[in-house]
């Protein structure tokens, strides 16, 4: 239905009376706005919605090469959602697939390359836990990839093989995919890749790390898929347990969660596992699947030494849910509130292994815990839950710092004493 720019001219002025005189004066310079706003010019063009710099009205321009532009939306081309695996992983988005350690994260990524590979389509691995030769390739190997179409990811610097960070190598890394065509980027884990001045407690932080990878993704129309653990934390909400910030789950388009299966016979030492589709901003959720992990032996061939290896093998579709698999609610609420603070503490008074605990001053730790939407007083009930230490550094005219246990370096600091209660900082 059209638009009468004077029914809304009309509409304004029954809203907002005005005097005779008012109201012809500004009738028709009303109705001229409005006819410009919901009426497009003849020049105006289709174009694609990340295409801005494009758009036809300037509205901002800070004279520091950033511009302000709009662009109507009769102007955005729809656009449907496309699939690397269809209604769980997204083309043209970061995906997250998080879950415990050692229950197959990786594994279950290495199916999926293998599957792409064999139709033709190409990945790329970054992978910061497990070894290239002793686990990966046989782990392609074991599910029949096509291994001229799985690439594993080297950074170097002048020449010296160094660590991939993100997102400072974002630009190396959309460089890379173009040269390969790859429709599936894996980075595992996430967290091994950022910097240490990404907070991965701070939701701004994260974001702003995510965002390359996102712009990438959409470029490139490739899908990335983020590895990440889970904290320890006993919420069954899934997004609620992911490692860090919540930014990580709410800037993915869709997040798997991969857990033990709860009919498994064998317990903790079984081998099946359920895939749960746990958040998508782009579909409705898919239903949960059930896998089982298999040895495999790879046998001895020209150079190649006999390897024993594992696959994850599809076994049909289960009925548990992302809350089925984390437990119960009932540990919701408050306590699950301390435990994410706790995991938060274990985060933030963590230090290098050679040096202990790295004790933080007090006033930093609140402020980050501010940060991550962690309120004083559950932070205060997850210190005592952890027997976190107040010390304080620097004599009387010092500071205090909080730490889980003493590390050898602290006697080395002036005046340390061990009563808590001389500063309003403790």
């Amino acid at each position: 239905m059209s638009i009468d720019p004077a029914d809304i001219a009309a509409d304004i002025n029954r809203l907002f009376p005005k005097d005779d005189h008012d109201r012809e004066r500004d009738k028709a310079k009303e109705a001229e706005i409005f006819k410009a706003l919901v009426q497009p010019s003849p020049d105006d063009v289709v174009i694609e919605p990340d295409d801005w710099t494009n758009g036809k009205r300037t509205v901002a321009d800070t004279g520091e090469g950033r511009h302000g532009h709009t662009l109507a939306a009769s102007s955005v081309r729809r656009k449907r959602v496309q699939w690397l695996w269809e209604g769980r992983i997204m083309l043209g988005g970061v995906n997250l697939l998080v879950g415990e350690g050692g229950l197959g994260k990786s594994m279950m990524c290495v199916g999926i390359a293998a599957r792409l590979s064999r139709e033709g389509g190409a990945t790329l691995i970054a992978t910061a836990e497990d070894s290239p030769e002793f686990t990966v390739r046989p782990r392609l190997e074991a599910a029949q990839a096509n291994l001229d179409l799985v690439h594993f990811i080297k950074i170097s610097q002048d020449g010296i093989e160094d660590g991939l960070r993100i997102p400072e190598d974002v630009g190396i890394l959309e460089e890379l995919v173009a040269e390969h065509g790859a429709r599936f980027l894996v980075i595992d884990p996430l967290v091994a890749y950022l910097p240490g001045e990404i907070n991965s407690w701070r939701d701004q932080s994260v974001r702003l790390a995510l965002r390359p990878l996102q712009q990438l993704a959409e470029r490139q129309m490739c899908a990335v898929e983020a590895l990440i653990h889970l904290n320890k934390g006993m919420s069954s909400d899934p997004l609620r347990r992911i490692s860090g910030s919540g930014g990580f789950g709410n800037a993915a388009r869709s997040v798997l969660l991969l857990a033990r299966d709860p009919d498994d016979p064998n317990g903790e030492e079984g081998t099946r596992r359920v895939l749960a589709h746990v958040k998508s901003n782009v579909a409705p959720l898919a239903p949960s699947l059930s896998y089982q992990i298999k040895s495999i032996v790879l046998p001895a061939r020209d150079d190649f030494p006999e390897v024993e290896t594992a696959r994850i093998d599809g076994a049909g579709e289960s009925s548990y849910s992302g809350r089925d698999l984390l437990g119960s609610a009932e540990g919701e609420g408050e306590d699950s509130a301390v435990d994410q603070a706790c995991e938060f503490l274990r985060e933030e008074l963590g230090g290098l292994e050679d040096l202990g605990n790295v004790p933080r001053r007090v006033r930093e730790v609140k402020t980050a815990a501010r940060d991550a939407g962690i309120s004083e007083r559950t932070l205060e009930r997850a210190k005592a839950k952890m027997g976190v230490r107040s010390e304080k550094v620097g004599g009387r005219d010092g500071f205090w710092v909080w730490l889980l246990r003493t590390p050898p370096n602290l006697a080395l600091l002036e005046g340390s004493s061990q009563n808590p209660h001389e500063m309003g900082e403790k």
